[in-house]
């Protein structure tokens, strides 16, 4: 796991939050979120990870 993979992790089970759901807020499969949560795909583009922060805020 990543340090990002785990600090997605982290958040997202902090708030309650599915792969599921977060995945469809943020327009991405629900599987493509689980494999950056433990590690499986490269980093993701700042796009992504600016809709992640803008999701957690």
């Amino acid at each position: 796991m990543t340090p990002f993979g785990a600090r997605l992790r982290a958040l997202r089970r902090a708030r309650n939050v599915s792969l599921k759901q977060m995945a469809g807020a943020l327009g991405v499969s629900s599987a493509y979120l689980s494999a950056l949560e433990h590690g499986r795909r490269g980093p993701p583009p700042w796009p992504l990870v600016q809709s992640v922060i803008a999701y957690f805020t």
